[in-house]
């Protein structure tokens, strides 16, 4: 991997960085109610993020660690991998932290799930399990005559204790043809609950505007 240039700059906990990276891999396809998704490894151009120890607060439900959103955009490719670190500290946690919802649109993006890993008093399993993950269309704004092509991926799972830490990564790649050789994405520095450690990553071979 050759990196021509490249620049990372930070707004308040958030760390950009635009760069110049290429990668192929291979996938391993599976069906859900006529729709599919993959299991891969992580990318190789996926600049890495060094898991440290995270403290849980009681204060909310859910504790969210890491935020580490990383995009490619080469030629005509387009691929967007986000990786996903939180703990579960309450019971009323359980419901959202023990559940992984991801949409794409089928048409033109691939889901490509790389890792999710439980970790419980300091040992780390691995629960990436086919079985617990199901493609469904919900079409929910199918009353208001809309028909958005989304499909969701529902994942359960399994065995998820408070306490527990979650760590998930995967990835949508593809565009829609409508944009042609046009390139854009976005962010968001502000949330509602803490965050320990988010990144914000662009490797593209375009000149990049940043608004």
């Amino acid at each position: 991997m050759t990196f021509v240039r490249s620049f990372v700059f930070c707004i308040g906990a958030v760390c950009l960085s635009f760069a110049f990276s290429t990668s192929v891999f291979g996938a391993q396809v599976i069906e859900s109610n006529s729709f599919q998704y993959e299991v891969t490894p992580v990318p190789e151009w996926i600049q890495s993020r060094e898991k440290r120890e995270y403290k849980q607060s009681t204060e909310f439900g859910m504790n969210f660690h890491l935020l580490d959103s990383q995009h490619l955009i080469q030629g005509e490719r387009r691929e967007a991998y986000r990786r996903t670190i939180h703990s579960i500290s309450s019971e009323q946690g359980l419901q959202d932290g023990a559940k992984l919802e991801i949409s794409f649109n089928p048409d033109f993006q691939k889901l490509r799930f790389h890792r999710i890993t439980r970790t419980r008093n300091g040992e780390e399993l691995d629960i990436l399990d086919t079985q617990n993950i199901r493609l469904i269309q919900p079409e929910s704004d199918l009353n208001m005559g809309l028909i958005t092509g989304l499909v969701t991926a529902i994942v359960l799972l399994p065995d998820v204790r408070v306490g527990d830490q979650i760590d998930y990564s995967y990835s949508i790649n593809g565009v829609n043809s409508i944009f042609g050789d046009k390139a854009f994405t976005g962010f968001s520095t502000t949330w509602q609950v803490p965050i320990n450690d988010s990144y914000i990553t662009v490797l593209s071979d375009q000149a990049l505007q940043y608004k």
